[in-house]
C-alpha cells in the first residue's frame, strides 16, 4: 500500500483542502500520514488520520534569541556586536536542530511520497534531502507571473487592452523592485536571520539549491518553487484567463463535504440545528438566511463587523448567522437582535447547505464552498495577502458581488445582499459554477496525477 505523507500549516483553510486530498488518496487505496504542527492535532484526528506532531512550525519567529535581537534597534547592534554575533549563531543553529524534527519525523513514516503546503519551506527542503519524491499543493489562485495577470494582492480585473497589460506589467516591476530593497533591509536588520536567511543557510547545510529550484521574483514571499509540482485547488474556470507554468496543476476545488467540524462546541452545534430546523420550517415564507464567514486567520474588524450587524438591525426578516473563526465579537456590540446568531465556530459546511447568500471576506476556500453548494456571495476583501484577487475574480465571474469593506456603510450591505437575493444572473452563474464543481467531486484524476509522481523521479 503506497504510503502518502501530508504536511500543511496549522491554518484551518489549509487543513481543510488537504482533508480532501487525504479522503481521495485512502479510497485510492493509499495509506495517509499527517505530520503537522501540534495545533492541526485536533482536527487531523477528527478525520480519522494517524498524526505525527511538530512542535516547531518551520520559522524562527518564536525563538527567544530572534525575538530579543529584533527589539534592539539597529544602532544598539552596531554598539554589541559580541552579543548580535552570539546570537545569530544561535538562532541559525536552533533553526537546524529544528529541522532535524522535521526529518527524524519523515525517516520514522517511510512515506513514499510528501505532498506538502508550498509555504512549509523548511519541510519542503527536509524532504529534498532526504530524497522522497515531493509535491506541493496551494488554496491560492495564481501567484506566478504569466501573461496578463495582475498581482494576486491587486485588485483589478485583467483585460486584453493594452494599457490594462502595460499596468500589470509596471506592477510587477514595482513589486519586484519594492522586495529587492525590503530583502536586502531585513537581511541587514536582522543580521541575516529573518526567514528567507535562515532557510538560505539551511538550503546550503543540506546542498539544496534554491538558485535552481526556487524563484524569489514571484508574488509569493520569499519564494516560490520552479521544479516541484504544483497542484492548485481551484478550477482553471473559475481563474483569470492565462496558461499556467509547466509544473503548476489546476486539479479542481477541493471540499471536504462530509469532514468532522471539530472546532465546534456542542453548545453552537445545538443552536446552529435549532436555526436551521426552523429555517426548514419557515422557508415556504422566504425568510432568507444568509451566512457571514469571518477570518479564522486574522482578528476582527471592528468597523465592518458593527456594519453587518446594522444591517440586519435594519432587515431584521432576514437571519443571519456570523462564524468568528475562534475570534472574539468586539465588545461594544451592544443589544443583538433575535435574528442574529453569533458563533465561536460555525459548521461552515452544514450552514451554506441552507443559505441563500453569503457574506465573506474574500477567502479561496470559502470561495469554493460557497461555490460547490451554490451560494451566491458578498466578497469584502481584508485587503491582505490574496484576498483582492480572489475578489476580483468573484467579480469577474460574476458569481458575487466585490464591495469594500472600508467604504460600505450598514445600508450598503442591505443593498449588496438584496441584489444576490433577487437578481436572477447571479444566481445563474453561481449555478453554473456549481455545476462545473460538481464535475470534479467524484474524480480520482487528482490521485492519478500525485500517483505518476511518485513513479516519475522529481
Amino acid at each position: 500500500m503506497p504510503h502518502v505523507v501530508i504536511s500543511a500549516l496549522g491554518h484551518v483553510a489549509r487543513l481543510n483542502v488537504s482533508f480532501e486530498l487525504a479522503r481521495r488518496l485512502r479510497e485510492c487505496g493509499h495509506k495517509v500520514t499527517y505530520i503537522c504542527p501540534e495545533i492541526a492535532r485536533r482536527q487531523v484526528v477528527a478525520q480519522g488520520h494517524s498524526f505525527v506532531g511538530l512542535s516547531w512550525n518551520g520559522f524562527a519567529y518564536s525563538d527567544p534569541d530572534h525575538v530579543a535581537l529584533n527589539a534592539l534597534r539597529f544602532r544598539h547592534k552596531l554598539l554589541r556586536p559580541r552579543y548580535c554575533l552570539g546570537a545569530r549563531a544561535r538562532i541559525r543553529q536552533r533553526f537546524l536542530e529544528n529541522c532535524n524534527e522535521i526529518v527524524k519525523a519523515l525517516e520514522s513514516t517511510q512515506p513514499d511520497l510528501i505532498l506538502v503546503d508550498f509555504e512549509m519551506h523548511a519541510l519542503i527542503i527536509a524532504s529534498a534531502y532526504l530524497a522522497i519524491p515531493t509535491v506541493l499543493f496551494s488554496d491560492m489562485f495564481c501567484v506566478w507571473k504569466r501573461a496578463g495577470m495582475p498581482l494576486l494582492d491587486d485588485d483589478c480585473i485583467p483585460d486584453n487592452r493594452l494599457n490594462s497589460r502595460i499596468r500589470h506589467e509596471c506592477s510587477w516591476l514595482c513589486r519586484r523592485t519594492q522586495r529587492f530593497l525590503t530583502d536586502i533591509r531585513r537581511a541587514l536588520l536582522s543580521l541575516g536571520t529573518n526567514q528567507r536567511a535562515l532557510l538560505k543557510h539551511l538550503a546550503r547545510h543540506v546542498n539544496f539549491s534554491l538558485r535552481h529550484e526556487t524563484n524569489s521574483r514571484q508574488w509569493l514571499v520569499p519564494f516560490t518553487y520552479t521544479q516541484l509540482p504544483v497542484l492548485v485547488t481551484h478550477t482553471l474556470k473559475m481563474e483569470f484567463p492565462h496558461v499556467p507554468a509547466n509544473n503548476v496543476f489546476y486539479i479542481g476545488p477541493m471540499v471536504a463535504v462530509d469532514r468532522t467540524e471539530s472546532l465546534m462546541d456542542p453548545k453552537s452545534d445545538a443552536v446552529v440545528n435549532r436555526i436551521l430546523a426552523q429555517h426548514d420550517v419557515d422557508n415556504g415564507a422566504r425568510r432568507p438566511l444568509v451566512y457571514c464567514a469571518l477570518s479564522s486567520f486574522l482578528g476582527v474588524d471592528r468597523d465592518f463587523f458593527h456594519n453587518v450587524i446594522n444591517a440586519f438591525r435594519i432587515r431584521s426578516d432576514w437571519d443571519l448567522i456570523i462564524g468568528m473563526g475562534g475570534m472574539k465579537a468586539p465588545a461594544d456590540i451592544g443589544h443583538v437582535p433575535p435574528n442574529i446568531h453569533i458563533l465561536n465556530w460555525a459548521p461552515q459546511l452544514t450552514i451554506l447547505k441552507h443559505a441563500d447568500c453569503a457574506i465573506t471576506r474574500a477567502a479561496p476556500g470559502t470561495l469554493n464552498e460557497c461555490i460547490q453548494f451554490g451560494v451566491p456571495m458578498v466578497a469584502y476583501s481584508t485587503k491582505t495577502m490574496d484576498q483582492n484577487g480572489t475578489a476580483a475574480r468573484i467579480a469577474f465571474h460574476r458569481v458575487g458581488i466585490r464591495a469594500d469593506k472600508d467604504a460600505d456603510k450598514a445600508i450598503d450591505i442591505v443593498n449588496h445582499v438584496q441584489s444576490l437575493l433577487t437578481d436572477p444572473v447571479y444566481r445563474a452563474n453561481i449555478a453554473a459554477m456549481q455545476r462545473h464543481y460538481t464535475s470534479y467531486a467524484k474524480s480520482d484524476d487528482p490521485v492519478r496525477l500525485i500517483e505518476s509522481f511518485m513513479e516519475t523521479p522529481l
